[in-house]
This record gives C-alpha cells, sequence and structure tokens, in this order.
C-alpha cells in the first residue's frame, strides 16, 4: 500500500471504529428499566386442591401487549392461552379451561421496555401428587421468522456495501458503484421493514428510533456514493451499523462495552464478507493471472486483520452473555452460536486452503474455494441473525434442572427483610414457623450455586446456628418458631461467581398487622406533589467514570412506574 492509502485506511477505522458511537450517540443514556416479573396468581409454587379459572403475571414495567405470550402445560399436553394486558400494560392475565390435576407449567414471553423479548416460566400444582418435582426447562422465546429474516438481509447487504469500500481502501479491487448501491438498497429495505415491524408491534420508542437511524443512515450512505473521498461514506455507513448494534443483546445487556464489541464484531464481519464476494467477482473477470493473484494478495492481507479482530470481539461479547460452558449446549442461544462457530471454522478452512492456493499460483483453485468460503460466511449471517432474536442465558429462567415447583409459599401472616450480602441480594420470610432464605445474582436471577449459612441472635440475647436444607434454586429453608421480639439472623453467602458477603436481618415477631390503607395514603400523598427531581449515577465497574444523569417526573407519573401503585403489594405495614 502507498502512504496515501494507509492514511485513509487508518482514518476509516478510527471514524468507524470509535468516533461513530461518540458521534451518534454521545454520553451514555440514564440506563432503561427492564420488565421483570413481580408474582403471579397463583403463585410460583402454589399447591391447589382445584383448578383455578384464570392465571394472572404482574411485572415491573409496562410492556408490548402486541408481542406477549402465555403456553400452558399439564401433563405433557400444551396449548396456547389468550393473554390480555391490564392495569396499564403491567399485568398479562389469561383465563384457563384445564380442569386437569398435575402440575401447571405456564411459559410467558413479553417484549420488555429494552426492545428484545423476554421469557420465562412458572408452576403451580392443582390436585393430589403435585408434591411430586418434576425438571425444568431453559425457556428461550421462540424468534419471530421475519425479524429473523429481515436482520440477516440487513448483514448481506451491509457486507456488500462495506466490503466494497474496505477493498477499494486497501486496493484489493477496483470501486464497484453498482455492488455498493446494491448493497445499501437491499440493507435499506432491511431497515425499513424492520422500523415498520416495530411500529405495528407497538415496540418501545427507543427501538423505533434506533431502526430509523439505521435507515437515515443508509440513505445518506446512498446519497454519498459517487463521492471519490469514501470517509464521508464510511461515516454514514458506520452510523447505519452503530444504530444497529445498539439494538442488540450486548448493548442492552453490558452498555456501552457490549454495544462496542457487537459494533466491531458486526462491521468486521461485514467487510469480511463483502471483500471476499468482491474477490470472487474479480476472480471470474478477465485479464491476466497475475493482477488477479496481486489482487488476492491485497485482499489476504486485509483478511488476516479483519479475522483476528472478528474473532476477539466475538469471544468478548460470548464470555459476557453466557454463564457457564454447559449453556453452549443446553441453551438455543448456546446451541446456535455452535452452528455459527462451526460454519466460521468451514470458512476459515476454505480460507486456508485459498491461502495456499495463492502461494502456489493456481487461480483455478481460487476460483472455487473462494465462492465456497463465501457462502459458509453467508450461512455465519444467517445464524448471527437467529441469536439476534434468542434470549442470551444470561436472561432465560429458571436453570436447567431446577425445581420448578419449589417450595410451597409460606402461608399466614409473615415478616420479610432483605438486602445486600456483597453483591449478592438476600431475601429473608419468616411465617407459619418456617423460614426460608433466598438469594439472588445481580440481574434478580436466583444464585443457583449459592452457599448460605445462617447464624443470628433471639431477642433474649441468646446465640443460634442454623443448618437449612435446599429449597429450590437460591433457596434454603428451616423450620423455626419465632419468638416475641426481634430475632437478628446473619446470612452469609457467596457462589462461584461472586464473593463472600453478609447480611444483618432483622425480624419483628409477631408480624404487625397488614394495612392496605396506608398504601392507598401513600399513592394519594405522592400523586398530590408537583414534581420529584432524580439524579441517577450508573457505573459498569472499577475505574468507570460516571455521568449523573439529571431528570424529573411528576407525582402521577412516579406513581405510574411503580408495580404497587395498582394495589397489589401484599404485606403493607406501616
Amino acid at each position: 500500500m502507498t502512504d496515501r492509502v494507509r492514511r485513509h485506511c487508518w482514518r476509516l477505522v478510527v471514524l468507524v471504529g470509535v468516533a461513530v458511537p461518540l458521534l451518534v450517540f454521545g454520553p451514555a443514556p440514564a440506563a432503561q428499566a427492564h420488565t421483570f416479573l413481580v408474582r403471579t396468581v397463583p403463585a410460583q409454587g402454589e399447591r391447589l386442591d382445584s383448578p383455578r379459572q384464570e392465571v394472572s403475571l404482574e411485572f415491573t414495567e409496562p410492556f408490548a401487549t402486541v408481542g406477549a405470550r402465555l403456553t400452558l402445560e399439564v401433563d405433557g399436553h400444551t396449548e396456547s392461552l389468550v393473554a390480555q394486558g391490564t392495569q396499564g400494560g403491567r399485568v398479562l392475565r389469561a383465563d384457563l379451561d384445564s380442569r386437569r390435576h398435575g402440575v401447571y407449567v405456564v411459559a410467558w414471553e413479553v417484549v420488555a421496555e429494552d426492545g428484545h423479548q423476554s421469557a420465562g416460566e412458572f408452576a403451580f400444582g392443582v390436585g393430589a401428587g403435585t408434591g411430586d418435582i418434576p425438571t425444568a426447562r431453559k425457556a428461550s422465546p421462540t424468534p419471530e421468522p421475519l425479524r429473523v429474516v429481515m436482520g440477516w438481509v440487513f448483514f448481506v447487504g451491509l457486507a456488500l456495501a462495506a466490503g466494497s469500500l474496505a477493498t477499494d481502501c486497501a486496493r484489493a479491487a477496483p470501486f464497484r458503484l453498482n455492488s455498493y448501491r446494491s448493497g445499501l438498497v437491499v440493507a435499506e429495505v432491511a431497515a425499513l421493514v424492520a422500523w415498520a415491524d416495530a411500529l405495528v408491534s407497538d415496540e418501545p420508542v427507543r427501538q423505533r428510533v434506533l431502526l430509523a437511524t439505521t435507515a437515515a443512515g443508509l440513505a445518506v450512505a446512498l446519497a454519498l456514493g459517487r463521492l471519490t473521498r469514501r470517509w464521508p461514506t464510511a461515516l454514514a455507513l458506520g452510523v447505519a451499523a452503530s444504530a444497529w448494534s445498539a439494538r442488540g443483546h450486548g448493548a442492552v445487556a453490558n452498555g456501552v462495552v457490549g454495544w462496542v464489541l457487537d459494533e466491531i464484531h458486526l462491521v468486521a464481519g461485514a467487510v469480511w464478507v463483502g471483500a471476499l464476494v468482491s474477490l470472487a467477482v474479480e476472480l471470474r473477470r478477465e485479464g491476466p493471472d497475475a493482477d488477479k493473484l496481486s489482487i488476492a494478495r491485497r485482499y489476504a492481507r486485509l483478511a488476516a486483520v479483519l479475522v483476528v479482530i472478528l474473532a476477539a470481539a466475538g469471544v468478548g461479547s460470548a464470555f459476557l452473555l453466557i454463564d457457564r460452558l454447559s449453556d453452549s449446549w443446553q441453551t438455543g442461544y448456546g446451541q446456535t452460536l455452535l452452528v455459527k462457530a462451526g460454519l466460521l471454522v468451514v470458512a476459515l478452512a476454505l480460507a486456508a486452503a485459498g491461502r495456499h492456493a495463492l502461494s502456489r499460483h493456481r487461480i483455478a483453485r481460487l476460483r472455487w474455494t473462494t465462492p465456497v468460503e463465501a457462502l459458509a460466511l453467508v450461512g455465519v449471517l444467517a445464524a448471527a441473525a437467529v441469536l439476534t432474536k434468542i434470549a442470551p442465558p444470561r436472561s432465560a429462567t429458571p436453570v436447567a434442572g431446577a425445581s420448578l415447583l419449589g417450595p410451597p409459599p409460606i402461608a399466614g401472616p409473615v415478616v420479610r427483610d432483605a438486602g445486600l450480602a456483597g453483591n449478592l441480594t438476600v431475601s429473608v420470610t419468616a411465617g407459619a414457623d418456617q423460614l426460608r432464605v433466598e438469594v439472588f445474582v445481580p440481574g434478580g436471577q436466583p444464585a443457583t450455586d449459592a452457599h448460605v449459612e445462617v447464624d443470628g441472635e433471639l431477642p433474649d440475647g441468646a446465640g443460634i446456628t442454623l443448618v437449612p436444607r435446599p429449597c429450590g434454586p437460591g433457596c434454603v429453608t428451616q423450620r423455626l418458631a419465632l419468638p416475641d421480639g426481634t430475632t437478628r439472623l446473619d446470612v452469609t453467602a457467596h457462589t462461584k461467581d461472586w464473593p463472600e458477603g453478609t447480611f444483618r436481618a432483622e425480624l419483628d415477631s409477631p408480624p404487625a398487622a397488614s394495612d392496605p390503607a396506608a398504601l392507598t395514603d401513600l399513592v394519594a400523598r405522592i400523586r398530590a406533589v408537583p414534581a420529584v427531581s432524580f439524579v441517577e449515577a450508573t457505573t459498569s465497574g472499577p475505574g468507570s467514570v460516571v455521568t449523573p444523569q439529571t431528570f424529573q417526573l411528576s407525582g402521577p407519573d412516579l406513581v405510574d412506574l411503580e408495580p404497587w401503585a395498582a394495589g397489589t403489594a401484599d404485606d403493607i405495614h406501616p
């Protein structure tokens, strides 16, 4: 390469990889709320004498009713339920027609505020014999075919356009305006269809804005295609890729780090596929073999860099989204990731064969290995499109092999306390002569491999050491009758991934009488407040720079965001 070409290539890398995210989106926005399941009726693990006529699920935030699904399974018989959204879109309910006795497994899917599907399942028993514990399944939403196809079409179009620019920059092939335009048109159609689908499905505003930004970036890149200076065109294309990447699992789950990794992975993969297609076309054109070998050598140098970048970003993204190695073959996300990795290995093997042919000046062999390698990479793009629509293991619940029914809910008046044991959340519930301790990892999922120790002090000052037994994922229980007064329990917990911490719970017995009127009064008082100011500071790890975000809500708006505003809270005490 000449010095001028090298300068242009470095400028392209810097602009697309670093400057685009900063220019398009600026500082990190305030963290968005995710939709979490608050409670179900019947409750998780509840044992009923007779079947219920309906089931309801309450979430922390509103969800898109159009994408909500409920499925019921009883003793191997599966049926879809007619889901209805109520109470401002925070409660999902459905009628139950089944009168069978057995374990009822309700699988649910909703579209969360971040625009991605959340899924899970809970179970309750009806009739005799429901104390048996079946095996849980890893819940994962079924990808929408239209969204998967549009994702794949977008990737292919982006690859054709980005590959044309990159090969021109690296002098691996002349710039083909028609190929560049065709790729942009294909990607634009995919982005617009995805945007229209988001409108029809009533997806959150953030998703619609990002898709509109993607389409706008592609349109600008198409308009700038005739410029002799390529960097403005690459910048517009980078805007589109950046906006599309901001919709992915990595950006939603891991913020800027996940977003940047996804963008690098997307751009590197698109350039590699597009450049390979350009090479395959050039090898089929008329001309001296010496010129074709020269073009192939320039492509090989570019591809070597792209493969390293692609692999590093892909491994980093997978590390953030997969909890354990077994998720690779026990979850739909992991299995699809393995298929993608397998196709990538095939492509790399063909690339190695192509390099060997290049070193031996065998144009004929290059002509057949290159298209096959490109076809394998198109398969990689298809697997990537499926991955974007499957919930990663860290967001899927419950954990495979765990107790599905779990322990029955504690009946009667209960006393509760909760707090942090290091990074782990500990919930303590006592009532009906029973004590239950539940441990959750950051993000709200049960700590499946939690080690829990409980020591305490009774109201008379006597010490007590408890040896609870497991009652499900992240759950231990023990029979304990609380004496009158305040019992203090030190709950020490740790997992394989989270260090040890201790939470001190204070349990007052007998439990105070519930006072629902207190909640009604609280809601009325907050509604009367003109404005509430919030300052939010979100960090992503040690040494991270915090930019506080300030925003205001009116009292009524604040109440409408809270799940307890509908009057469905339990154990309301002054």
